[in-house]
């Protein structure tokens, strides 16, 4: 049998995992030269102990959902995380996870990582979530998404 996740209830089912019983979900940077593949889990990963290493967002916002090519992506507003150590501090990249369960829902490495961030400087994530795995962006109007 062949089960098809219709376009209708693609964006759907991404809020549905981002709202996560109320708890929403946990952007969070991650400080150790760590490979992001389908085996990680959120133990593999260093996350600074600042709360300004961390946010967490809901189902709500999300401001932009589409459908493309039988992909539903979710977008929020960049998230900005700002130094708040007294010293510099290399990231890798990022992960999102369940603040309640633990469970580590997505990662990714940065292109250019690591990222040195000296204290109060900022670095830039793109808070999307979509249906798909590894390599796989959408594009929109001709840009990535």
């Amino acid at each position: 049998m062949f089960q098809v996740y219709v376009d209708q209830g693609l964006c759907e089912i991404l809020l549905r995992a981002v709202e996560n019983d109320g708890d929403g979900l946990t952007w969070a940077v991650f400080e150790n030269d760590e490979d992001v593949d389908h085996d990680s889990q959120l133990i593999d990963f260093d996350l600074p102990i600042g709360a300004w290493s961390r946010v967490n967002l809901h189902a709500i916002d999300f401001i932009l959902q589409q459908v493309v090519a039988n992909v539903g992506t979710i977008q929020a507003m960049p998230i900005t995380f700002t130094n708040g150590e007294l010293v510099s501090i290399d990231l890798y990249g990022f992960v999102v996870y369940d603040p309640v369960g633990e469970k580590l829902f997505a990662a990714a490495r940065f292109d250019d990582a690591p990222r040195t961030l000296a204290p109060g400087s900022s670095t830039v994530v793109q808070a999307i979530l979509g249906d798909y795995s590894a390599s796989l962006i959408p594009t929109v109007d001709g840009g990535e998404f």
